[in-house]
């Protein structure tokens, strides 16, 4: 496969954009997950008036794409950080 990512990002973006007030984005940043390629980027916004914040990976293997997404509340998103990443690099293809 080995296009990487930029169409599926978009489509995934506009869909959470849809779902959240006052939403911001941060920058794509680029990951290597396990030796594949990967984009993370941080949504945060406004939900039901809930102040929160996901975390969205795409990530690139040799034949398909998965997609690791995680939330929290924007309160408790620095306590959970580093379980997020935890989460990210323990990814493994089946």
């Amino acid at each position: 496969m080995r296009h990487f990512l930029p169409c599926c990002l978009y489509t995934i973006g506009v869909y959470f954009k849809q779902g959240l007030k006052n939403c911001h984005e941060s920058n794509q940043e680029f990951l290597d997950i396990g030796g594949n390629r990967a984009v993370r980027y941080r949504l945060t916004g406004t939900m039901d008036g809930l102040n929160i914040v996901y975390w969205h990976v795409t990530l690139e293997t040799e034949d398909h794409y998965h997609q690791i997404l995680l939330w929290s509340l924007k309160s408790k998103f620095s306590k959970n950080k580093a379980d997020f990443d935890s989460v990210i690099q323990s990814f493994e293809e089946t």
